[in-house]
């Protein structure tokens, strides 16, 4: 098992300015000043860390896969589009919880709150593009893709179990509470692994979100 701690960021802030505004490019300038500002406030509000590990696959079966340790990995989606990756790499992501705790002291600026959630989003969407980049090098892979338990219908919430039984949380301060739910908030979980094609949860996503990569493609609800 291995930890990253205080994982280097570097925000764009078009990109910032794009999820905030939803693409509106007409921003004004005192308004671009006055995110730059908060900015430059998050990068000492966030200490990305990350916990990671691999496990080879013994079994895949239509319904889950088996792993070298005996856990088992309940989704149908995981069995189609990870069926030719020998292993799979457990992660768990978060950015701390100093920002989450600064966002609860700004109940007088909802503005400035809102700001910083939307950029803790993106950090910790980073922080495992970050980690996704470190695992190819490691392993020498050219293509991997990621899956969260509860991000579609297609894995399980309660999945988030297996992977807290695989991690060690407490190393990087992350607990999963009865309901399943990571604290703190800006938290993630899930496995990456060998797939034919790049594949992106956000092609089985039917939500309008600001944070979308890929647009949502009906073929890939076949699984």
């Amino acid at each position: 098992m291995k930890m990253l701690n205080k994982i280097p960021l570097k925000f764009d802030q078009d990109k910032i300015l794009r999820i905030i505004y939803q693409g509106n490019n007409n921003v004004h300038e005192e308004r671009k000043k006055e995110l730059n500002n908060i900015i430059e406030e998050s990068y000492q509000l966030i200490n990305s860390k990350a916990l990671y590990t691999s496990l080879a696959i013994k079994k895949i079966t239509n319904e889950e896969i088996i792993l070298e340790n005996g856990k088992r990995l309940k989704s149908s989606l995981l069995t189609k589009k990870l069926k030719c990756s020998p292993e799979l790499i457990f992660y768990l992501i978060t950015i701390g919880d100093k920002l989450e705790e600064k966002i609860g002291e700004l109940s007088g600026n909802l503005l400035q709150a809102f700001i910083l959630d939307r950029i803790g989003t993106y950090a910790l969407e980073l922080t495992t593009d970050h980690l996704e980049k470190l695992i190819k090098k490691e392993r020498n892979y050219q293509q991997i893709s990621k899956f969260s338990p509860g991000s579609t219908r297609f894995w399980d919430i309660e999945q988030q179990k297996v992977i807290f039984e695989i991690l060690d949380g407490k190393r990087i301060d992350v607990k999963l509470n009865d309901n399943y739910l990571m604290i703190p908030k800006k938290s993630v979980s899930g496995v990456m692994g060998l797939t034919k094609q790049k594949f992106y949860e956000c092609q089985i996503c039917k939500k309008n979100c600001e944070y979308r990569r890929k647009k949502f493609s009906p073929s890939f609800l076949e699984v």
